[in-house]
């Protein structure tokens, strides 16, 4: 049986992935193992922000999406983090891109998990 982190996921993922799939999930000490384990339920792999590949020109590829927090509580729940591509920024250079942010609401009614009016921010 789901988790309801994994169900809500579920929900919030569906917006987020309208343009890219987030295949890889960075999540960082602060993200609790039953909300990592729901994303391994939904068949993503999951890494530390340490296993993100070095690249020169990214600090976030392509295809990943760091977790900033995913909270349900009752019938509600909210899904924050970061989908990639993140340019890498030096001294001398200003990163060419930063990412898509979102803020995901999720609410469960007549007992479906659905995505709520969200937030969708570049820069």
């Amino acid at each position: 049986m789901e988790s309801v982190y994994s169900i809500a996921a579920r929900a919030a993922l569906k917006v987020i992935e309208r343009r890219e799939t987030a295949s890889i999930i960075v999540v960082g000490p602060e993200i609790s193992p039953m909300v990592r384990a729901a994303f391994i339920e939904l068949g993503r792999t999951v890494v530390a922000p340490d296993a993100i590949p070095y690249s020169e020109r990214d600090s976030l590829p392509a295809g990943y999406f760091r977790l900033k927090k995913l909270d349900v509580a009752g019938d509600s729940g909210v899904l924050e983090g970061t989908q990639g591509p993140v340019g890498r920024e030096t001294a001398t250079k200003l990163a060419w891109t930063c990412g898509t942010s979102f803020t995901v609401p999720v609410t469960k009614s007549k007992g479906e998990w659905k995505a709520g009016r969200y937030s969708a921010t570049v820069c």
